[in-house]
């Protein structure tokens, strides 16, 4: 699983981080791992996140998803990032849509 999503997954991973506060960290630092490497200062400065909430942003680096990915993709499921050119989701608006699709297998 490429680097970048598994970023994204750390992040989304964060109690707290929904999908619209996650884009507008993207949107701000230019990636995931702007978004890691972002301090505590500049991450309360986007909408919605508070210092407590900063905290637990910058310990998600440390958080490793990848076990919890190969258990998903063990119980048939995919994990394909939006830009991703396979991905099902094309159909949806990108502004608003978390960036991976979980897929349940056949």
């Amino acid at each position: 699983m490429p680097e970048l999503t598994e970023n994204l997954i750390r992040l989304r991973s964060v109690y707290g981080v929904g999908n619209a506060i996650l884009w507008r960290m993207v949107r701000q630092f230019g990636s995931a791992d702007g978004v890691l490497g972002a301090t505590s200062d500049q991450l309360r400065r986007i909408r919605g996140v508070s210092a407590e909430l900063a905290d637990r942003i910058l310990r998600a680096g440390s958080f490793d998803p990848r076990p919890e990915m190969e258990h998903a993709v063990a119980q048939g499921v995919s994990i394909i990032p939006y830009d991703d050119r396979n991905t099902p989701c094309r159909c949806c608006i990108p502004s608003i849509l978390p960036p991976f699709c979980m897929c349940g297998g056949g």
